[in-house]
C-alpha cells in the first residue's frame, strides 16, 4: 500500500471522478521473456512499470523502485 501525500484524481468518465489517497497493489508481474514489469492497481486497473529497454536498463527492481515508479507514472 502507497499512502500519497496529497491525493490523485482521476476522472474515468465526465460523471465518473475518483480521489485516491492511497494505493493498493494487488501483483507485479515481471515478464522477462517479453520484458515489461506491470503493476495491477486496486481501481486503476494496470499499468506498465517498465518494458523495453527501460526494462533492462532497472535490472533486478526492488518494491520501493516500483513503488516510486507508480507514483511518477500516475503523477505525470
Amino acid at each position: 500500500m502507497i499512502t500519497l501525500n496529497t491525493p490523485l484524481t482521476f476522472i474515468l468518465q465526465p460523471e465518473v471522478k475518483i480521489e485516491l489517497t492511497n494505493i493498493e497493489i494487488q501483483r507485479i508481474i515481471d515478464n522477462p521473456n517479453e520484458k515489461f514489469v506491470r503493476a495491477f492497481i486496486n481501481g486503476i486497473s494496470d499499468i506498465i512499470l517498465w518494458e523495453g529497454n527501460e526494462y533492462d536498463a532497472i535490472g533486478n527492481w526492488t518494491q520501493e523502485q516500483a513503488e516510486a515508479r507508480i507514483i511518477e507514472l500516475l503523477t505525470k
